[in-house]
Protein backbone atom coordinates (compact mmCIF):
# COMPACT_ATOMS: atom_id res chain seq x y z
CA UNK A 1 0.00 0.00 0.00
CA UNK A 2 1.52 3.36 -1.12
CA UNK A 3 0.42 6.72 0.47
CA UNK A 4 0.76 9.67 -1.62
CA UNK A 5 0.15 13.25 -0.21
CA UNK A 6 -1.58 16.25 -1.78
CA UNK A 7 0.90 19.11 -3.55
CA UNK A 8 1.51 21.64 -1.21
CA UNK A 9 -0.60 24.76 -2.08
CA UNK A 10 2.56 27.69 -3.55
CA UNK A 11 2.99 30.48 -1.42
CA UNK A 12 1.26 33.60 -1.40
CA UNK A 13 3.21 36.61 -2.43
CA UNK A 14 4.04 38.85 0.97
CA UNK A 15 1.09 41.66 0.99
CA UNK A 16 2.19 45.08 -0.30
CA UNK A 17 0.65 48.25 0.89
CA UNK A 18 0.08 50.74 -1.52
CA UNK A 19 0.66 54.33 -1.36
CA UNK A 20 -2.99 56.25 -0.87
CA UNK A 21 -3.51 59.74 -2.16
CA UNK A 22 -4.06 62.58 0.43
CA UNK A 23 -5.93 65.75 -0.44
CA UNK A 24 -4.29 69.33 1.05
CA UNK A 25 -7.70 70.08 2.47
CA UNK A 26 -7.39 66.46 4.23
CA UNK A 27 -4.02 67.23 5.42
CA UNK A 28 -4.96 70.85 6.79
CA UNK A 29 -8.43 69.12 8.85
CA UNK A 30 -8.39 67.43 12.44
CA UNK A 31 -7.86 63.44 11.85
CA UNK A 32 -5.53 60.67 11.36
CA UNK A 33 -2.72 59.57 8.77
CA UNK A 34 -1.45 55.70 8.11
CA UNK A 35 1.79 53.92 6.52
CA UNK A 36 -0.40 54.22 3.02
CA UNK A 37 -1.12 58.15 3.33
CA UNK A 38 3.13 58.50 4.91
CA UNK A 39 3.88 56.44 1.56
CA UNK A 40 2.20 59.00 -0.80
CA UNK A 41 3.36 61.70 1.14
CA UNK A 42 6.97 61.31 1.51
CA UNK A 43 7.42 59.08 -1.88
CA UNK A 44 9.10 55.86 -0.65
CA UNK A 45 7.60 52.46 0.76
CA UNK A 46 6.73 50.85 3.74
CA UNK A 47 9.85 49.68 4.35
CA UNK A 48 11.26 52.88 4.30
CA UNK A 49 9.01 54.59 6.32
CA UNK A 50 9.87 52.58 9.34
CA UNK A 51 13.40 53.20 8.31
CA UNK A 52 12.89 57.02 8.82
CA UNK A 53 11.26 56.98 11.87
CA UNK A 54 13.96 54.16 13.51
CA UNK A 55 16.68 56.84 12.18
CA UNK A 56 14.75 59.87 13.28
CA UNK A 57 13.67 61.65 10.69
CA UNK A 58 9.88 60.98 10.44
CA UNK A 59 7.91 61.66 13.88
CA UNK A 60 7.06 58.25 15.89
CA UNK A 61 3.50 57.12 15.84
CA UNK A 62 0.83 59.18 17.59
CA UNK A 63 -0.75 55.85 18.74
CA UNK A 64 -1.59 52.64 17.62
CA UNK A 65 -5.08 50.59 17.54
CA UNK A 66 -3.56 48.02 16.59
CA UNK A 67 -1.78 49.90 13.35
CA UNK A 68 0.14 52.98 13.92
CA UNK A 69 -1.65 56.43 12.67
CA UNK A 70 -0.28 59.90 12.98
CA UNK A 71 -2.14 62.90 13.58
CA UNK A 72 -2.36 65.16 10.70
CA UNK A 73 -1.17 68.27 13.02
CA UNK A 74 1.84 66.24 13.93
CA UNK A 75 2.87 65.31 9.82
CA UNK A 76 1.99 68.99 8.97
CA UNK A 77 4.35 70.53 10.94
CA UNK A 78 6.97 67.85 9.85
CA UNK A 79 6.89 68.70 6.50
CA UNK A 80 6.76 72.47 7.07
CA UNK A 81 9.89 72.22 8.73
CA UNK A 82 8.70 72.23 12.18
CA UNK A 83 9.87 70.45 15.25
CA UNK A 84 9.32 66.44 15.01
Amino acid sequence: MSVTYAKKPPAKPPFKLQAKPVTQEYLDGPGSLRVQHLMYLYGCSQSAIYHKIRDGYLPAPTGHDPRPWWSNETIRKHLSGGAA
